[in-house]
């Protein structure tokens, strides 16, 4: 993880280098994060498709747990809704009965 934060350093000083993109993003794929080794294969570009002699791979698999990751956060978000209007409710009602 070392290397990896030289690199990214360098990507931040050296935005237009495509071999540093393509660097990072295996590194980031080699430690299991898919979607910014995805992201860095996008900006590498033609260096990536030279190096592995393939076209850059859409990312299903990166989109599906995004998709998955957004309906969780909707959820939490609802529930959380939810619980604060019926705290208020219940607040009202007992100020309610209070006074």
């Amino acid at each position: 993880m070392g290397n990896s934060a030289y690199l990214k350093k360098y990507v931040e000083n050296h935005p237009n280098n495509k071999m540093a993109w393509y660097l990072l993003g295996k590194e980031y794929e080699a430690n299991g994060q898919a979607g910014k080794a995805h992201y860095c294969y996008i900006q590498a570009g033609n260096v990536y498709e030279a190096f592995e002699s393939s076209k850059i791979p859409l990312p299903e698999e990166v989109l599906t747990g995004y998709k998955e990751g957004l309906m969780k956060e909707t959820h939490r978000r609802e529930k959380r809704r939810r619980f604060l209007r019926k705290l208020s409710l219940a607040l009202l009602i007992a100020l309610l009965m209070w006074i």
